[in-house]
């Protein structure tokens, strides 16, 4: 996380540059960007859209911490809920 947000800032300053990373072809750089939105937290409320397909990928550790930054998020998180209803209920490739 600290080579991700270094030399970017922080709070909402970095969540511009964190939100390009999730476009990032490797997944390990995804995770590290969710994490460091989740610590952000509600200053990362305008990455939402670009967290939410993440609940749809194939590998399950993405699935769980784009969870875990939604969550981290809390009530800004609420364009999402719909999706991970349907994660609860089992159903994969909700519309995002």
């Amino acid at each position: 996380m600290v080579g991700l947000t270094g030399g970017v800032g922080s709070g909402k300053s970095a969540v511009s540059a964190l939100q390009k990373s999730l476009k990032d072809d490797d997944p390990d750089v995804h995770t590290e960007s969710l994490v460091a939105m989740a610590e952000i937290g509600a200053d990362s409320r305008s990455a939402v859209p670009d967290i939410t397909p993440l609940l749809n990928e194939d590998a399950p550790a993405l699935r769980s911490f784009a969870c875990y930054s939604l969550g981290a998020l809390g009530p800004a998180s609420k364009a999402a809920v719909p999706h991970l209803r349907g994660m609860a209920h089992g159903r994969a490739g909700v519309e995002t």
